[in-house]
């Protein structure tokens, strides 16, 4: 019998499927606006990662947990603004009829929404020590969101990628 489904793994699945279903409920343009805002919070988080770690540098000591924690503060605000700038642009943009072309595709780039943000997470993983974890290499769904998160760390600035690590 094959290895058991452990919790992280339900939860790789469960983030996928929201962000699929989420992509339906907003349409094509809503989610290729979507998802637009978060490969661009990616990049500024990557691009300003380095200035804005050196702001917490007086805070924390710990490289890794300054390089993280910069990552994610940058991706939030990013986020936040991103999401205002889109709730503002869906009022003005008229509502189109979602027909099953509109539905299919938003639906696609949902899940692939979802691939992006799993990604993002396993990534920031690497920064800390949840892959020594036990469960990491028992997980069914890690190992190939593992193998992206090696191929973005490659193309991500050094002074973060050094921090990664997953063994």
């Amino acid at each position: 019998m094959g290895s058991p489904v452990l919790w992280i793994d339900i939860v790789i699945i469960a983030i996928i499927v929201i962000c699929s279903v989420a992509g339906t409920a907003r349409g094509l343009m809503g989610e290729a606006l979507s998802l637009s805002i978060w490969l661009l919070a990616i990049t500024i988080s990557l691009m300003f990662n380095r200035e804005f770690s050196m702001l917490l540098a007086l805070k924390l000591a710990n490289p890794a947990v300054r390089v993280a924690l910069s990552f994610a503060g940058l991706l939030l605000i990013t986020l936040i603004i991103g999401n205002t700038i889109s709730h503002l642009l869906r009022d003005v943009i008229p509502k189109t009829n979602l027909d099953f072309f509109n539905r299919f595709w938003a639906l696609f780039l949902g899940g692939i929404h979802g691939i992006i943000i799993v990604a993002t997470l396993i990534l920031l993983a690497g920064l800390s020590p949840l892959p020594l974890e036990p469960w990491w290499d028992d997980a069914i769904l890690i190992p190939p969101f593992q193998s992206l998160a090696i191929f973005i760390k490659d193309t991500i600035p050094s002074e973060m990628a050094s921090y990664v690590h997953y063994h």
